[in-house]
């Protein structure tokens, strides 16, 4: 995760961001991008991560502040050529993304995490043309199983967060583990169905569908730890209906 830290009035903070997060961030001038946390964290009185900033900026949990979003769509970023062809094939498909698992090695793993094969229910649906957005390469079974189900592998142009967006922002849908796209697709209120393994943060409660945190963001979670059965029955029953909610 991404520190960011907070100084006293005026309220300023450094965020420690990686390069991938460049273009997705608002310029703002309480913000100082940095390379390494060093001196800054002494004039500091608040020490959080970039995917719970929610936690600060909203005046409320149960009423999300869009407008004090730190996250927004990356001007002028345009789909490579090849890209927007790629994803234009099929058009009257819906276009689902896919991520299935999490590279952050946080503590949650690796519950939070499944293999690729375990989202055939959801790949059987002749309806929609499925998309991976897993960045740092497949492993021969998954190019296998993408293969076999048409799934379309993205992860060669997703170099940075502001390829991510720009790609999600053509989706009709995502479909995520708990990780960073899925939080940046729902700040900019795209549909996300996130899978959540009973292991899950505090942040998204116990039980519920909905989350304070994103309008655009629905929950599946699972009944027992690492059975994601009921979660992908419950996902597959709602991609078969007409609209997505």
């Amino acid at each position: 995760m991404w520190t960011c830290l907070y100084r006293r009035a005026p309220v300023q903070f450094a965020s420690r961001a990686p390069q991938t997060l460049n273009g997705c961030l608002k310029a703002d001038h309480r913000i100082t991008l940095v390379d390494h946390i060093g001196t800054e964290i002494i004039e500091c009185d608040y020490i959080t991560t970039m995917f719970s900033l929610f936690a600060r900026y909203q005046t409320s949990p149960y009423f999300p502040n869009a407008r004090s979003s730190m996250i927004t769509f990356p001007a002028h970023h345009a789909l490579p050529e090849a890209l927007a062809k790629l994803m234009d094939e099929d058009a009257m498909k819906r276009k689902v993304g896919l991520i299935w698992r999490s590279a952050s090695g946080a503590r949650h793993e690796p519950y939070r995490s499944l293999e690729l094969h375990k989202l055939t229910p959801l790949l059987e649906n002749q309806s929609c043309r499925f998309f991976s957005l897993q960045v740092g390469g497949l492993s021969v079974v998954e190019k296998a199983l993408c293969a076999e189900h048409g799934i379309v592998d993205l992860g060669p142009y997703l170099d940075t967060f502001s390829d991510t967006a720009a790609v999600i922002q053509n989706l009709d849908l995502l479909i995520s583990v708990d990780t960073g796209p899925a939080h940046l697709a729902s700040t900019l209120d795209c549909p996300v169905w996130l899978l959540l393994s009973q292991a899950c943060d505090g942040r998204w409660y116990d039980g519920q569908r909905f989350t304070p945190w994103y309008a655009s963001m629905r929950l599946y979670r699972q009944r027992k730890l690492g059975d994601w059965t009921a979660p992908l029955d419950n996902a597959k029953s709602a991609l078969a209906l007409p609209i997505i909610d």
